[in-house]
């Protein structure tokens, strides 16, 4: 995957692919704009409109100067083109735990969109954190990139969009967001009230939400989707309980397991925000000697490939990834053609039972 990490520490980039020496060499000697247009034949002017796409250019002429770029392995200055008030090739991702499954997944759709835009892909991870969030945001507008894709945490009073939208950059949220801006969403109530009625339709009546940081619209949204499942059955005892991680790292995901026996009465079943909290407090129960789901039912969220391949398969409610990568990607790209109108498309959830909550 060709995607760029973002060093939050301001230094760079850095590709996920090693460069080879052959093309690092300090000494060689670099293929200048006037020697492309000797090259080719052509004025200098002629070769600027090329590399800038500004005027149209006869096809016999635009070849002899693709031919006489790749003779003398010719390397445009893009930054130059952004000092003059142009936009860098590339398109930021920001979201809250860019290594998790979900959105390793996510971030392919896009990519696959991009490249065929020209574009390269600058992941920048938020670790679940505003102000982490809020120096990316501004760093991205600084770089004048093309847009961005954005799992925000901050709410929409907030105003870390202003300096993107002021750069000139389109913006597409993942997730619910106001009819001003271009948003790609999951019914994640409807999902977390498809997960939770499966739990009470297996009888479950003392259930616990894990959530944790990083995606908080998300979570909440699924936590009431579940609370609403709940009020459906009101006066039969049932019992809701939450519980959140302290941070996105393994070792706070699987202290939950830990947490969860510690409760009173003890939980019969739980229904987590994310697939990789559900693996991590399955095997977390495992080790503990906690049968899955004997004693204790789990569900999940997002459908990750890992959750079918579990010890014990995970019942989760199903995220198109990819799919949603490929929309906001494509929405990303509309938005800078003329004449764009925001669109908000939300698709909708499905509940895949395994045997984490039915083995």
């Amino acid at each position: 995957m060709a995607l760029l990490f973002f060093d939050r520490k301001g230094l760079g980039l850095m590709r996920s692919t090693p460069t080879t020496a052959a093309h690092s060499s300090a000494g060689a000697s670099r293929a200048t704009v006037r020697d492309v247009a000797d090259a080719a034949g052509v004025s200098l002017g002629t070769v600027s409109n090329f590399l800038n796409d500004v005027k149209p250019i006869a096809p016999a002429t635009r070849s002899r100067i693709e031919k006489a770029i790749e003779s003398l392995d010719f390397v445009p200055n893009r930054s130059l083109r952004t000092m003059r008030g142009g936009r860098t090739q590339a398109i930021g991702y920001v979201v809250s735990d860019s290594p998790d499954p979900f959105f390793v997944e996510v971030a392919r759709g896009i990519e696959d969109v991009a490249r065929h835009g020209g574009l390269v892909l600058v992941s920048c991870n938020t670790e679940g954190r505003r102000d982490h969030e809020s120096q990316y945001v501004t760093v991205l507008a600084e770089m004048r990139v093309a847009g961005v894709i954005v799992l925000p945490s901050f709410e929409q009073s907030d105003l870390p969009f202003r300096g993107l939208r002021a750069s000139g950059a389109a913006v597409v949220v993942l997730g619910e967001w106001d009819q001003e801006t271009c948003s790609i969403g999951f019914n994640d109530q409807e999902g977390g009230r498809l997960a939770a009625m499966h739990l009470l339709e297996l009888g479950h009546r003392h259930i616990v939400f894990l959530g944790g940081p990083g995606g908080e619209s998300q979570v909440e949204h699924r936590f009431a989707g579940a609370q609403a499942a709940v009020r459906s059955v009101e006066g039969s005892g049932v019992s809701l309980r939450r519980i959140d991680a302290t941070g996105s790292a393994i070792s706070d995901r699987s202290e939950l397991a830990d947490r969860l026996l510690e409760l009173e009465p003890r939980p019969t079943a739980v229904f987590c925000a994310s697939d990789s909290l559900a693996l991590a407090v399955l095997n977390g129960l495992l080790r503990k000697g906690i049968r899955v789901p004997h004693d204790i039912a789990i569900v999940g969220f997002n459908d990750i490939m890992a959750a079918q391949l579990a010890v014990v398969p995970l019942t989760t409610v199903s995220v198109p990834q990819y799919e949603l990568g490929q929309r906001a990607a494509q929405l990303l790209l509309d938005e800078l053609k003329p004449g764009h109108r925001h669109e908000q498309v939300i698709f909708e959830p499905s509940l895949v039972v395994r045997e984490s909550t039915t083995g």
